[in-house]
């Protein structure tokens, strides 16, 4: 299983064009967003949101949909689960070799379900945090009959899903890739909020990975009480002593609530601003709206552009096959020698099967016409 998500600057791929759509389902809303990586860029080729129910929808008022059918064409499509659907748990476990430690993982996550195992969908992934042979890992798992009824809303829906992960992946993607985080300061868990105007979505970070995504029902009339709650929905998972710095993204007319929030959680909220590498098709950054509305989404074609390989993937293939024979063939590529030493051996190897096959059909050229006379005279 791989290790989780660096830290560092995204890899660049060795196509200057590779693309990936997030599909981002909310309550009776399908949110999906398409990015391409184009030298040292990240563009927005199409940010829109559709209905739940099945039928065919139009990009969502408001949205942006400048090169969608360019984006479109061979981008591989990573979706998400609501959180609501999955559980998840962070355990300290003992580091073995990879088969065991699965297997491990398996007996102690069947403990905890409340069915059997064999009616989930489950994977994990190394939280970064060790201590001499105990390792920090993070499940989860949804049940099977939850996921496949997914997939087929969205193949109803026209749309085919490479893989299924989670919010939690997402919203790591975004936080690692998508947004300008600086560097923070000391120790301890960072908070981000994305502020729409219908629901304030809470995640808690810890380190790149993520303790938890909740959502947060905007209150339009008592804003302190939509404020409380967010505190409350942090405390849950973090006391506030232990919380190192809370980011803030939402349109700029909801400032107000952003210095109302910091009275309440007794800390400053921060203003977070995108990535300067992500931008739309036409070089314009994107808004603080549209980070707040499409940000899950956008985070999900992040993880299809960097993370694919390491996030847990409860449906579908974790890599393409391209991308699995590519990995395959590249070292030999990379170096010639390899790939002579790997020719010769198949043309020995092929010299000695044939010379196998010639031995013994001289063998059997042989002793034939004896087998056949001895049968005659008996």
């Amino acid at each position: 299983m791989k290790l989780m998500l660096r830290k560092e600057p995204p890899p660049e791929p060795d196509d200057a064009r590779i693309a990936a759509t997030g599909l981002h389902p909310c309550g009776a809303v399908l949110y999906q967003a398409e990015l391409r990586q184009v030298d040292d860029r990240i563009e927005v080729g199409g940010l829109h949101h559709r209905a739940a129910p099945a039928g065919a929808a139009e990009p969502g008022e408001g949205s942006r949909s400048e090169g969608r059918q360019a984006f479109a064409n061979g981008a591989c499509c990573i979706a998400a689960l609501p959180a609501g659907d999955v559980m998840t748990r962070w355990w300290t476990m003992p580091r073995t070799d990879p088969a065991r430690f699965r297997q491990m993982v398996a007996h102690r996550l069947e403990a905890d379900l409340p069915v059997s195992l064999e009616m989930v969908c489950w994977d994990y992934r190394f939280d970064g945090r060790e201590s001499g042979t105990q390792a920090g890992v993070l499940v989860q798992a949804v049940r099977t009959e939850r996921a496949s009824g997914f997939l087929q809303v969205l193949k109803q829906r026209g749309l085919h899903a490479d893989m299924v992960t989670t919010e939690a992946e997402a919203m790591s993607a975004l936080w690692q890739y998508g947004l300008d985080v600086g560097r923070p300061n000391g120790t301890g868990a960072d908070v981000l909020i994305l502020a729409s105007a219908q629901e304030w979505l809470v995640t808690v970070f810890d380190g790149p990975l993520v303790r938890v995504v909740r959502r947060i029902p905007v209150d339009a009339g008592e804003p302190k009480r939509t404020c409380l709650a967010c505190r409350q929905a942090i405390e849950i998972e973090q006391s506030m002593r232990h919380v190192r710095g809370v980011r803030w993204c939402a349109m700029p007319e909801a400032d107000e609530l952003r210095r109302l929030l910091s009275d309440r959680l007794e800390m400053i909220v921060e203003p977070i601003t995108c990535s300067q590498r992500l931008v739309h098709a036409n070089g314009e950054p994107l808004s603080n709206q549209e980070i707040a509305v499409y940000g899950p989404a956008i985070g999900l074609a992040l993880v299809g552009l960097f993370g694919r390989a390491n996030a847990v993937c409860l449906a579908g293939q974790r890599e393409d096959r391209r991308a699995s024979v590519a990995r395959w063939w590249n070292p030999y590529l990379a170096y010639p020698w390899r790939w002579t030493a790997a020719a010769l051996g198949m043309a020995l190897l092929a010299g000695a099967i044939n010379s196998l096959a010639l031995v013994a059909s001289q063998a059997l050229a042989k002793w034939l016409p004896r087998i056949s006379f001895w049968r005659i005279q008996r």
